[in-house]
């Protein structure tokens, strides 16, 4: 997405991956949102091309309201990126500066 490549772009850094992501849960027979001050534990595995000893990382997140953030990362020398994600629907990329 357009936003998320400005994101990147304003603090210096490289699109590596981008993804969707929607959390929800069944309330009452509905699917609802979850709240978007949810913090989600998630681990993407990036492919080898994408780690580079001594970069630094961080995932940029856009709210369908257009809020964004940048979300602190940190990745494994095996390439294992671990952040919190956010409730509810939200765009999000792989920044590598």
């Amino acid at each position: 997405s357009a936003v998320l490549n400005a994101i990147a772009a304003s603090q210096n850094a490289s699109v590596i991956s981008a993804l969707e992501l929607d959390f929800t849960k069944a309330s009452a027979g509905k699917i609802v949102a979850l709240d978007s001050k949810l913090n989600i534990e998630m681990r993407l595995q990036l492919p080898k091309s994408a780690v580079v000893p001594g970069a630094n990382y961080a995932v940029a997140y856009v709210a369908p309201d257009g809020a964004f953030a940048i979300l602190p990362a940190v990745v494994t020398e095996s390439g294992v990126l671990a952040f919190y994600a956010k409730g509810g629907q939200g765009a999000y990329a792989v920044i590598r500066y």
